[in-house]
């Protein structure tokens, strides 16, 4: 064939490049309709960048450290003549917990209890948690506090648990006392009353009575089984029978 003629020479290389153009959309087409995926034009995306880790906070052990009445500081002020403490470290920070009463005379003698619970941590001071309590004696004066403060982490998570019982309600006869038994973990408060059981051997006392009465906080429910195994066990050891313990025959 003679492609010498200007004219010929041009209308083929137009028919050359349309014949190349047309197969590369054939070739596009084909890769789409088989699913290949085409790189995009431009620079490659950078690799995604995984997060941080976010800080582990350090468990802090729960320790036991030396309460002092007389060294509690006035920026833990109370009401009351301090019974007992206990002083510790746990995840919460410096803990200092006492327990207060006061008797006030007042057609007969008011019996006041108090419960604080102060928290030191970077260089401040709150106050955790606070109770009160009180009752009107005609007779004999309630019994106070009648166990000491027990703190322990019950649970093993880091925060410790405390427990104490108290009389505030005295009798004018022979006969069975209401006790109370505080308990908290943290902030949350959990609690028993009841009364001491009798154990004298005479009719004027019901069966009722001579059972006792210990009666467990709902919040008790939605605790660590353990929470209420160690209150009862607390409330068991320091709420006396009246009458004394019976010896087995």
């Amino acid at each position: 064939m003679n492609f010498s003629t200007p004219s010929i020479r041009v209308s083929f290389v137009s028919f050359l490049a349309a014949g190349l153009f047309a197969a590369a959309l054939t070739g596009c087409a084909r890769g789409k309709a088989a699913g290949e995926t085409v790189p995009p034009s431009g620079p490659p995306a950078p690799a995604p960048v995984a997060p941080s880790p976010a800080p582990v906070t350090p468990r802090v052990a729960f320790e036991k450290l030396r309460f002092e009445k007389n060294a509690v500081p006035k920026t833990m002020p109370h009401e009351g003549d301090i019974r007992d403490g206990v002083k510790w470290m746990d995840q919460n920070g410096e803990n200092t917990l006492f327990v207060t009463t006061s008797i006030v005379a007042r057609g007969g003698s008011e019996m006041k209890i108090f419960g604080y619970h102060y928290v030191a941590k970077g260089g401040r001071i709150s106050l955790l948690w606070k109770i009160a309590d009180a009752e009107v004696n005609d007779c004999d004066e309630g019994e106070g506090l009648v166990s000491p403060i027990e703190v322990r982490d019950i649970d093993d998570d880091g925060v410790a648990e405390s427990l104490f019982v108290y009389n505030i309600a005295g009798t004018c006869d022979v006969s069975p006392k209401p006790f109370k038994l505080m308990m908290h973990s943290g902030e949350r408060k959990y609690a028993i009353r009841g009364m001491n059981r009798v154990t004298i051997n005479d009719s004027a006392f019901s069966e009722a009575e001579r059972k006792g009465k210990k009666e467990f906080d709902p919040a008790f429910k939605g605790a660590p089984e353990s929470f209420r195994a160690a209150a009862s066990a607390f409330w068991d050891r320091y709420v006396k029978p009246l009458g004394g313990e019976q010896k087995a025959q």
